[in-house]
């Protein structure tokens, strides 16, 4: 019975997250850069991190790094602060939800998403990141409630969200120019990333003859 109360508190917590940036509303473009704008880069990472806890879009920061630092600090940034929320997430929903939805791995898609990390549990972060589709915030608190170790999480993490993420960067710092050479060689290189992951993950289902992709 406990554990489901620590499920309820999650739910709780991203509902009421949601609840609050739907009444309160969202602030323009403008009024978002004018409050973090005095925040530099360092500063900027526990922020992105806390945004991305509440399941902020992570293109929206990306895109907002770019645009108040520029490629050169934004990139590092962007990827720092979307790691280090993808983390919290990953032990947020493990501490709360680990016990109670473990029966429920067994079968279905979430024991399908148990037994592919348990094969190739690093690899398979990897490709979640790299396909554009995959909801970020499903990926993290899914892979908390799995067997998955905390290890495979981080770094496939870091390595997954690099190239979107730079890609979302130079999108903001490109904005008014997306014929740049720079804006280009970005998208190209994740477009090809995004292909090769979604490549990746069908040749991951076929040993076992289980789909890990949606």
């Amino acid at each position: 019975m406990y554990a489901w109360v620590r499920v309820g508190v999650l739910v709780l917590l991203v509902a009421g997250a949601g609840v609050a940036a739907v009444l309160g509303g969202l602030p323009d473009a403008g009024r978002v850069q004018e409050w973090i704008a005095p925040v530099g880069p360092v500063l900027f990472v526990p922020v992105c991190a806390l945004a991305c806890l509440v399941l902020v879009p992570k293109p929206l920061l990306s895109v907002l790094a770019g645009l108040l630092y520029g490629p050169a600090a934004g990139v590092p940034a962007a990827w720092a602060g979307i790691v280090l929320g993808a983390v919290l997430s990953f032990w947020l929903a493990r501490l709360l939800g680990r016990d109670a939805l473990a029966p429920l791995l067994a079968g279905g898609r979430l024991g399908r998403l148990e037994r592919a990390y348990a094969r190739r549990g690093l690899v398979s972060v990897i490709v979640f990141r790299l396909i554009p589709l995959v909801p970020f915030g499903l990926v993290n608190l899914g892979s908390g409630v799995t067997s998955l170790r905390a290890r495979d999480f981080v770094l496939g993490t870091a390595v997954g969200v690099l190239p979107a993420t730079a890609l979302h960067v130079v999108v903001g710092a490109e904005a008014t120019d997306t014929t740049s050479p720079q804006f280009l060689l970005v998208t190209a290189a994740t477009l090809l990333l995004a292909v090769a992951g979604v490549l990746a993950a069908r040749r991951l289902s076929r040993p076992a003859g289980d789909s890990v992709t949606r």
